[in-house]
């Protein structure tokens, strides 16, 4: 049979509730507390092993941890020392290499100074050279001015000496002019050049 609340509904006959009422129930058993106690004695006792079990594994546990601390205490001192030593070379390493660098860069200066110094010097002796050379060149052009001014001088009063020669002279026949030598055809081209 259906309810209202959508539940199924069991009946239950009489004969299966009476089944169930002439059953035999089994009563819980009492412990007798003499007993109790003296298992809980040995629970007790064997409870105090475990304490005294756990205390000494804690104890060795302790002892092993005090150890490893003083281990890690003189490894990290070791390193401690270690990396300050290796920090010291280090740094005098660095200084050493920032020393040489710097006098390095101090010997390129003063060789740049001095190569600077050598071409202004060089630079000076060829301007000195060079003013020493022109004033030999005027020199030279104004003896060479000289020397031409001579020669035409000198050329003016061979022609003036050799035409009061030629007008002196009565007329003969004329000479075959003569030949010149290499110094007076130089001579020549000199004079109309």
């Amino acid at each position: 049979m259906g309810g209202n609340d959508g539940k199924a509904r069991v009946l239950l006959t009489q004969d299966v509730v009476r089944a169930a009422a002439e059953q035999p129930r089994e009563q819980p058993r009492k412990a007798p507390i003499a007993e109790l106690a003296g298992a809980l004695r040995a629970h007790v006792e064997t409870l105090k092993g475990d304490v005294a079990r756990l205390e000494g594994e804690l104890t060795h546990a302790q002892a092993n941890a005090d150890r490893a601390t003083a281990e890690l205490k003189t490894d990290i001192e070791r390193l401690t020392a270690e990396l300050a030593g290796e920090r010291t070379t280090r740094q005098a390493e660095l200084a050493g290499e920032r020393a040489a660098r710097q006098a390095d860069q101090e010997q390129h200066q003063e060789q740049l100074a001095a190569e600077r110094t050598a071409r202004q010097t060089d630079q000076e002796h060829a301007a000195a050279r060079q003013a020493d050379q022109e004033q030999q060149i005027a020199a030279a052009r104004a003896a060479a001015d000289r020397g031409t001014a001579e020669l035409v001088e000198l050329a003016r009063r061979l022609a003036a000496i050799a035409e009061t020669q030629t007008s002196a002279e009565p007329a003969e026949a004329e000479p075959e002019p003569p030949r010149r030598s290499k110094l007076g055809r130089a001579w020549g081209w000199f004079l109309r050049n």
